[in-house]
């Protein structure tokens, strides 16, 4: 073993016999027995340089050893005072797809360990989490925790998990539309409109024109959500029951709003469907039916950007509803 001296009271480098991974061992004095040093391992680094950097911090008091769920609690305390609502949901969520490594010590975060946890994810999901966790770790190399971001040379893989898409059968929808419940109520709605859940969990009965036997989307998901669309044949004895309840909203449960989150789950635990899957369904169902391609943008709150369909100054609702009857399961 070769001892690399310095100053006396700093500590010193060690070089250990053999072939090792982590030859430079970083030690410091802890006490002396009948004038003899004692040391104290602090670690062992691949580098010399690298056991130097962490005996300077370890005797300056550095903070050290920090668990990536520390680094977010520091880190999310400073950062998210300036965000909106959503971009900090948008980073929350990307922190929760990290839960295998929120114990870590983040000096132990190698390239490779942050590649093999962002593989599985989408990519949406790992775009997310490359863009979180450099943030976090431009943060700790900014604040002295750790030397470098290797999350900066994270990979999008061209691996594609999402899942794929199931439209309703049939059998499956004579069956939800013949069981009274407000679940399947919202079934049959949904695929004979096309609508999202969350515009259906927003719809007020204020909205539904039984006259005009029209929904008005009053917000969404996009600038084009909002919309009218005609109520269906098939669902008008549904809407005009609702409708003539002294709730606010369309779809109620004991006199209350449902919350979004509790429907959705609800929603994959009595079907094996996700709710998204009824307006991926209803436009299947345009397509096989033939109803016109811009009737059925329209209608889901599509945006219109075909050079032909520019040409279109104004659909009335008669021409939506007369595509939208075209539908039938």
């Amino acid at each position: 073993m070769i001892r690399i001296k310095r100053s006396n009271g700093s500590g010193c480098i060690r070089k250990l016999s053999g072939n090792r991974r982590k030859p430079y061992q970083a030690v410091i004095t802890s006490k002396y027995i009948e004038g003899k040093q004692i040391f104290k391992s602090i670690g062992t680094y691949e580098t010399k340089e690298k056991a130097e950097y962490e005996l300077y911090r370890f005797i300056h008091n550095i903070k050290s050893n920090i668990t990536l769920a520390a680094l977010y609690k520091e880190w999310s305390d400073t950062h998210f005072k300036k965000l909106s609502k959503n971009s900090i949901i948008y980073y929350t969520n990307a922190y929760n797809k990290m839960k295998m490594l929120h114990q870590v010590d983040i000096s132990e975060l190698k390239l490779s360990d942050l590649q093999k946890h962002i593989i599985p994810l989408t990519k949406p999901n790992q775009k997310a989490f490359k863009i979180t966790i450099s943030q976090m770790l431009d943060y700790a190399v900014a604040n002295d925790y750790i030397e470098k971001n290797y999350a900066k040379y994270l990979e999008i893989t061209s691996i594609d998990n999402r899942k794929v898409k199931k439209v309703f059968t049939k059998d499956e929808i004579e069956i939800y539309a013949n069981t009274d419940n407000i679940y399947n109520t919202a079934v049959s709605i949904m695929l004979y409109t096309g609508i999202r859940v969350g515009e259906l969990l927003n719809l007020k009965i204020k909205d539904c024109n039984l006259e005009s036997k029209t929904i008005c989307i009053q917000k969404g998901k996009t600038k084009n959500a909002k919309r009218n669309i005609p109520i269906h044949h098939k669902i008008e004895n549904i809407v005009s029951f609702l409708c003539n309840s002294n709730n606010i909203y369309l779809i109620e449960k004991n006199g209350l709003k449902i919350e979004y989150g509790a429907f959705r789950r609800e929603f994959i635990k009595r079907y094996n469907h996700t709710s998204h899957e009824t307006r991926h369904t209803f436009a299947t169902r345009c397509k096989l039916c033939n109803v016109d391609a811009l009737a059925t943008k329209l209608i889901l709150g599509h945006s219109v950007q075909d050079i032909t369909y520019g040409t279109y100054t104004h659909v009335t609702i008669d021409f939506l509803r007369q595509e939208i009857e075209k539908i039938y399961y």
